[in-house]
């Protein structure tokens, strides 16, 4: 069993544990909150603060003003892009798709032309899961979902056969992935434990199924990504995540979601708070998908 496979084990388990918890009884909406919080507080932004880690990797320890003005740059340039909210929310779902579906099928390696589909297939069909399978929770969530698919028919339409693009999407991606030639065991069990935690993104409450997925499958994924690229393991190499460099950048990003959340609320005149944290969310990944690409890739900055 590789590293990864028993990462994703371990939070697959996690997942069916939450699922249980909801099925014995309804969880109130005000613990899914603080849960919401705390996750995304203590592991869905800081798991971005290893980034340093993969650009020093690339560049045999990266001087850190380039790697800010990477950072900066690139948030900001997408910050701007949100004065057009369809083409900035449009091109960060399909970003975050690649992302998902680069991280959660990293293990698999079939032809590189039929990896990049198999990953965008996956990708956003989990997001399609992520966003429709419990839509009517969503949209009292953030009302201006609803207004914009309301407003374009292909969304309108995808609202409606939601099911049937999941599992076709789903579907394209499980075959090329079963008929690659180094096909074995462990990317079977791979395969079926990945199946699960998108299971749990059509049962739990959307609250909890994003808190789940996002703030505990991908990001301690993620983490392990780059402990596995990184060299750093074992427990005596735990110094290399765990650093003043970390808790300095997982500080930072804290304190730029605050500023972004000001932001966003007084020059876009968004007043959805949950809105507003996706947004921010989405300045600060769009760096943070690029250097997890180029390590996955092994193409560096």
């Amino acid at each position: 069993m590789t590293p990864i496979l028993k990462h994703q084990s371990w939070l697959t388990l996690a997942g069916l544990v939450m699922g249980l918890i909801f099925w014995i009884g309804p969880i109130p909406h005000s613990w899914q909150w603080v849960f919401f919080l705390l996750v995304i507080v203590s592991v869905g932004l800081p798991h971005g603060a290893l980034d340093f880690l993969i650009a020093g990797e690339g560049r045999n320890k990266a001087k850190l003003s380039t790697f800010l003005i990477f950072y900066v740059s690139q948030s900001l340039a997408f910050l701007l892009l949100w004065f057009w909210p369809l083409a900035a929310a449009s091109i960060f779902v399909l970003l975050s798709a690649y992302h998902f579906g680069e991280t959660d099928l990293q293990e698999f390696s079939p032809h590189p032309v039929l990896k990049h589909f198999s990953v965008v297939c996956y990708g956003l069909g989990t997001l399609i899961a992520l966003l429709f399978a419990n839509y009517t929770e969503l949209i009292t969530l953030i009302p201006d979902i609803a207004e914009q698919v309301s407003q374009h028919r292909p969304l309108l339409w995808l609202k409606e056969n939601y099911v049937g693009v999941y599992l076709l999407l789903m579907g394209i991606c499980a075959i090329i992935l079963v008929k690659e030639k180094n096909m074995d065991r462990s990317k079977m069990a791979s395969l079926l434990i990945l199946s699960i935690p998108q299971l749990l993104i059509f049962q739990l409450p959307f609250l909890a199924g994003f808190t789940y997925y996002f703030g505990i499958w991908h990001s301690l994924l993620s983490i392990a990504t780059i402990q596995k690229n990184t060299n750093a393991t074992g427990w005596s190499q735990i110094s290399k995540l765990i650093n003043t460099q970390t808790v300095s950048f997982a500080v930072l990003a804290l304190i730029i979601m605050g500023f972004l959340y000001w932001g966003i609320s007084f020059f876009f005149n968004y007043d959805n708070q949950l809105l507003i944290f996706f947004i921010g969310l989405s300045i600060l990944a769009i760096p943070h998908m690029q250097l997890m690409h180029q390590l996955l890739t092994r193409r560096y900055l």
